[in-house]
């Protein structure tokens, strides 16, 4: 568009504009052959619009023989420094579906749905991070996806939102392959590589396209990194670089992080609004089944009985409902029979309702398709957690075939229908993100139960050095597991001895120096959370 020299003016909010354009005339601060980009603040002093057409006119009088464009900021930032990089298919276009959209409520308000306050967020400025906290499966992810489709369908008409979304659960593997991860850019980066992306930001466009309002981004599911990078990813320098990074005077910059409220809590952050979903109440829950079942009456009425039966106790007198589950009663993915004899040895349906869900689900697999017992499904599952990290793609199929002796294409068809699962784009993954930890969980648990610590490999030592820590929620699940199950004093006498043979310059060669303290630190904190009397 460019043929000659360009010469830029910037007009802040606080220019005086006759008096400012009449010094540079008339001390031939502008040279009369060049071409005139003028850039100018949205909004005056005052809050009122800045007089585009008007700065033009003024200029176009002075030097009426080049070419003169006049920008607000952040309308020459997206036309002419980064609009093509926009292009790519890694930016989400208002296309999640959300369906049977139930608005839930959050610790900040009784009154203010979660989707509200994150309009309100939006809408405020200086504000650059807000982090949506909660447990597993209570919906963290469908709140901000509604949220992200609804405020495109506002925006994009004035092509103003730009949206990244990244999912850890996605692209782990390859955050783990970086030695160390500490801005945002460093997940741009990876994403764009893995997408193999030419025409890309570099850090300092993606800091001003973010500053000036033109990109919101989703880091959906941070503690997913917390946990499997441990010292490589350092969290308060991550959060440190967002504020000095990309909060530089537009004050316009938006990021959301999704969290469990453990990873996030235990990292005490100020000032950063955050806001934890609240599980859904009977009467939600009795909306979720009504907007969905609409005049099928007695659908309604079995899903709204089976998610009685499913429900957690708050208290003695009101139940909770949590989405993953009333979304599976929904999806018809679990029995609508009630069963308490429930055939396994590895979970625990009659203790945690978790189990029950989940042997329910596998039950109805048996049931329906043949599959094999609840308990063979859910070492399958493990086995997919632990050494795929939750995600199958299609040239691992014959590999799990492999690995559980099974020769029939039926095997893989099964599993690709299974509840508890999603087949899309040649990838089986779990259809809920949590399910991924609840699994390696299952293995820790089984892997102390089966009195041979010596048997662990690297895979099932990092988990372990990721997954125990004093209070945390999966450590507290394990505490659950474990408790009338095993001789805490046989356990801790097993548990020196170990520590002994890790502490062996001869033993365990696939871990570091380091790894070894942490493996030894976390045994240390299974017998603190375990034992009765500390």
């Amino acid at each position: 568009d460019y043929s000659s020299s360009i010469e830029f003016i910037y007009f802040s909010k606080h220019t005086v504009q006759h008096k400012t354009l009449e010094n540079l005339v008339n001390n031939k601060i502008l040279d009369k052959n060049n071409q005139k980009i003028i850039i100018v603040d949205e909004l005056n002093k005052k809050g009122g619009k800045i007089d585009k057409k008007g700065i033009f006119k003024q200029f176009e009088k002075e030097f009426n023989s080049v070419k003169i464009e006049v920008f607000y900021i952040e309308e020459f930032a997206i036309e002419r420094l980064f609009k093509n990089l926009f292009n790519s298919d890694i930016f989400h276009e208002g296309n999640f579906g959300i369906k049977d959209f139930i608005k839930p409520y959050t610790d900040i308000s009784d009154e203010k749905t979660a989707d509200f306050l994150l309009k309100e967020w939006y809408s405020s400025h200086n504000e650059p991070l807000l982090v949506m906290k909660g447990m597993g499966g209570i919906g963290k992810t469908t709140v901000i996806k509604y949220f992200l489709d609804e405020l495109y369908k506002t925006l994009n008409r004035q092509n103003k939102l730009n949206i990244l979304f990244i999912n850890y659960h996605e692209i782990i593997d390859d955050i783990m392959k970086n030695s160390k991860i500490d801005n945002l850019f460093d997940f741009y980066r990876i994403i764009a590589d893995k997408n193999d992306i030419q025409d890309r930001f570099d850090k300092k466009l993606l800091e001003l396209s973010i500053d000036s309002g033109n990109m919101i981004i989703v880091l959906d599911g941070l503690d997913e990194v917390i946990a499997k990078m441990g010292t490589k990813f350092n969290i308060s320098n991550f959060i440190n670089s967002i504020f000095e990074d990309y909060t530089e005077n537009l004050e316009k910059t938006k990021i959301i992080i999704t969290c469990r409220d453990y990873f996030w809590e235990k990292n005490q952050f100020q000032p950063i609004k955050t806001m934890s979903l609240k599980p859904f109440d009977k009467v939600m829950a009795d909306k979720y089944f009504k907007n969905f079942f609409g005049s099928d009456d007695n659908k309604y009425k079995n899903a709204l009985k089976l998610a009685n039966e499913f429900a957690l106790k708050e208290d003695e007198n009101e139940k909770i409902f949590i989405p993953y589950v009333l979304d599976m009663i929904k999806e018809d993915l679990l029995l609508d029979e009630i069963n308490s004899k429930l055939s396994t040895k590895i979970l625990l349906p009659n203790k945690i309702t978790n189990d029950f869900i989940i042997s329910k689900a596998c039950e109805r697999e048996i049931i329906k398709l043949g599959n094999l017992s609840i308990d063979d499904q859910v070492r399958l599952f493990i086995h997919i957690a632990v050494k795929y990290n939750g995600v199958l793609h299609e040239e691992h199929f014959p590999r799990i075939k492999s690995e559980f002796q099974q020769n029939s294409d039926s095997f893989i068809e099964k599993f690709a229908a299974h509840p508890l699962l999603e087949f899309k784009n040649k990838i089986l993954k779990f259809r809920y993100d949590f399910f991924n930890e609840f699994f390696k969980n299952i293995k820790i648990v089984n892997y102390i139960k089966d009195n041979n610590l010596k048997s662990i490999d690297r895979d099932l030592a990092e988990i372990i050095i990721q997954h125990i820590s004093y209070d945390g929620s999966l450590s507290k699940d394990i505490k659950k597991r474990l408790e009338n199950t095993i001789v805490y004093d046989e356990l801790k006498l097993e548990i020196y001895e170990f520590i002994e043979e890790i502490n062996s310059n001869q033993s365990m060669d696939f871990l570091n120096d380091y790894m070894k303290k942490q493996l030894i630190s976390s045994f240390f904190i299974l017998l603190l959370i375990l034992g009765k009397h500390n």
